[in-house]
């Protein structure tokens, strides 16, 4: 009852003197008494700060640093003096002159004269002056302001100046052999530089630096951006002479210069800002004043700093002055600095009932959080076994993971129209599923074949015997193609093994192979003969010349589909296809149809593999566009000159979308079967084919019923 009284009375009074100095901060006391000890009071603070009884102290900086710190370019400047000198009457008025290429000298010293200088590097940032936060006066944040430099002052010794002459001429010897080899390094460099500019000019290839500034970026490699401004090294300052101003009693005004000094490890970028502290005073005056600090993006470390003790007069070590430098002025006001030494603080975390856990248990719970997938589901197996085993009487759980399972599959099941949607975007050009009319179903596709600005600039597809042809009459035209038709076909001569030269090695007929002006495919000539045929030829020059290029790009497709997947084994160069379809070796369209038809090879990044399904697509689409009624008859010899399996071309027909009607030719006068003919007409976009699918699974179960089943002919 005692010890709840004095708590409550301490309570009151501190919550008093918080209310009076610090605003709204709330301290709780708890008397906490336990067997054989004193009792021990705790407080938990609403701030989030240690709960060992300890107080929020507020920092005041003297006046004179409150005002420079709230200048612009104001610089810092810590010094790092022996403990063994007096800098009180050391540095009182004294000069510092500093320069490039000399070492750094202290002049109008009092008292003792023989004083070493040394200017250190900081690279870790570990040094922090800090400042009372503008908008919360009991927290500590990273005054503003760069520190500019570290000077180390300490006593020498007799030999000082031969010691020190001896390692300026070391550290003069390692400048020179780093500024040879970075000389060397340049050097070679340029060279490479130069051969690469000499092969890229050589092979005509355009430069990145070139492609990147003509598509809008910038290439400039001046410098960096504003965030590489810290990591600059600084600049070789000139002989300059700096004057020490120590403050003085009266000047400080119970001020004090807190200094963190960041020991965990090297300051991340942009850490300075996001960091806070707080200083605390411990009640019982057993642990001194403190630092308490956090991270505003990582709330849930902390970061204690340890006030050091100064050993002045006596002993090893240094005391630490800060001064601070305004802006274009030589003078430093300096006074001693508390220092902190900050540290990580790991948090103990409370322990869970994880000890308890069986092996088993800890082994599925490591299987759960770093298991690959398939050890996952094993684990999940095992567990759901030994569920079943233990509640073999409850079936309520083992029917709900048979439900869930089914969630999972069904989840995983892909529907027809779906999977026939996605097959069709990969194999046929885009077309419009809304459309009302045929012409509009594949009104983007065609443009996705062959780019009408990459057909305007491509001037070999004009072919002057083509152009020719197409102003003739369509009697003419029709006459031309029925004899050239008419006649048998005959196979290509093979190219493997050393090429032979003799008078007999004319194949007959192998003149009428080459097609008629420029045409070699069939199956363009059979688009030719039905637009003659419907009385549509070229009125004009101008009109024949972009006829002839949407005909020319016609045959190259079917030349593509003809010997695409035998041309260079089918894995190619955008040049292969570019020979191929008798275009120019950096033709963009044939750049184009490289990018379209050619599959990515894994490995491979400008090797790419011949998809020849997808041309037969574009060949068939782009062919019915040239025809008055978007329908075609094809005989049977043109499947044969396009080197398609039977039935190969009748499908890639009704893919598109075409019906398609098989009719058997009269014989002719002779008695000869002419074959049989392919009647083609695009009526409007690609539909489900579920009858395929369906099939598809229908004969699969019929085969496995005939082989084992009992209805089937093995059965009894």
């Amino acid at each position: 009852r005692l010890c709840v009284a004095i708590a409550l009375i301490v309570a009151a009074l501190d919550f008093v003197c918080a209310r009076s100095r610090a605003g709204a901060r709330v301290c709780v006391y708890v008397c906490v008494c336990e067997r054989g000890r004193n009792p021990r009071f705790e407080s938990a603070m609403a701030d989030g700060g240690p709960s060992n009884g300890d107080v929020v102290e507020l920092v005041k900086l003297p006046p004179v640093f409150t005002e420079l710190i709230n200048a612009e370019g104001t610089q810092w400047t810590i010094f790092k003096v022996d403990s063994q000198l007096n800098w009180e009457k050391v540095l009182n008025k004294a000069h510092l002159k500093l320069g490039p290429d000399a070492a750094p000298e202290l002049q109008k010293i009092s008292g003792e004269a023989n004083v070493a200088v040394k200017v250190l590097e900081d690279s870790w940032h570990q040094y922090l002056p800090l400042q009372p936060s503008a908008n919360d006066a009991g927290k500590l944040v990273v005054a503003k302001g760069k520190i500019r430099r570290i000077i180390q002052i300490s006593k020498a010794a007799e030999n000082f100046k031969d010691i020190e002459a001896h390692v300026r001429e070391a550290e003069e010897t390692v400048a020179a052999n780093e500024r040879r080899r970075k000389e060397a390094t340049a050097r070679q460099n340029a060279t490479l530089l130069d051969q690469r500019r000499k092969a890229l000019d050589r092979f005509k290839v355009p430069a990145l630096s070139d492609a990147l500034r003509a598509v809008g970026f910038s290439t400039d490699s001046s410098g960096g951006g504003e965030d590489d401004a810290d990591d600059v090294a600084p600049q070789a300052e000139d002989d300059i002479i700096l004057h020490f101003r120590p403050l003085s009693a009266a000047e400080l005004e119970g001020g004090r210069l807190p200094l963190a000094f960041w020991g965990t490890a090297p300051l991340p970028k942009g850490g300075a800002s996001q960091l806070a502290f707080t200083c605390h005073k411990d009640r019982q005056k057993t642990k001194g004043m403190r630092l308490v600090g956090k991270f505003k993006n990582a709330k849930f470390q902390d970061f204690v700093g340890t006030r050091t003790k100064a050993s002045k007069g006596k002993g090893s070590g240094f005391t630490h002055l800060l001064g601070i430098q305004a802006h274009g002025s030589k003078r430093i006001f300096f006074q001693e600095a508390e220092v902190y030494h900050v540290e990580m603080r790991k948090q103990e975390h409370e322990k869970v009932a994880e000890s308890k856990l069986s092996y088993g248990q800890i082994r599925g719970k490591l299987v759960e959080d770093w298991g690959t997938a398939k050890k996952q589901r094993m684990a999940k197996q095992i567990a759901a076994r030994k569920s079943r085993e233990i509640k073999v009487a409850e079936f309520g759980s083992y029917s709900q993971e048979l439900a869930q399972r089914a969630e999972e599959l069904k989840a995983k099941v892909v529907s027809l129209e779906d999977r026939d949607a996605e097959l069709k975007a990969k194999i046929l050009p885009p077309f419009d599923v809304n459309a009302t009319e045929p012409a509009g179903v594949y009104r983007e596709g065609l443009a996705r074949i062959t780019p009408p600005e990459l057909m305007l600039k491509e001037h070999a597809l004009v072919k002057p015997e083509l152009v020719e042809f197409l102003q003739k009459d369509c009697r003419a035209q029709i006459n031309a193609i029925v004899q050239h038709l008419a006649k048998p076909q005959y196979a290509p001569k093979k190219t493997f093994g050393p090429k032979k030269t003799s008078k007999h090695d004319h194949n007959e007929g192998e003149d009428d192979n080459q097609g008629i002006a420029g045409c070699e495919s069939r199956f363009t000539l059979t688009v030719l003969l039905t637009r003659a045929r419907a009385e549509m030829r070229a009125r004009g020059e101008e009109d024949a010349k972009k006829l002839a290029k949407q005909v020319s790009v016609l045959n190259a497709l079917a030349m593509m589909v003809t010997k695409g997947a035998k041309h260079k084994g089918g894995k190619c160069l955008s040049q292969a296809v570019a020979d191929l379809t008798g275009l120019p070796a950096e033709s963009p369209l044939a750049a184009h149809w490289h990018m379209e038809y050619y599959d990515e090879m894994v490995g491979r990044r400008k090797v790419r593999c011949f998809n020849g399904r997808k041309v037969l697509c574009a060949m068939v689409v782009w062919g019915l566009h040239l025809t008055p009624s978007l329908s075609l008859e094809l005989k049977d010899s043109v499947a044969r000159d396009l080197a398609l399996e039977p039935g190969q071309l009748k499908k890639g027909i009704e893919y598109v979308g075409c019906t398609v009607t098989e009719d058997r030719m009269p014989v002719d006068i002779a008695g000869n079967d002419l074959g049989k003919v392919l009647k083609a007409k695009l009526e409007g976009p690609p539909r489900l084919n579920r009858e395929h699918y369906e099939g598809k699974g229908k004969g699969r179960g019929n085969k496995r019923e005939g082989r084992g089943g009992r209805g089937g002919r093995g059965g009894k």
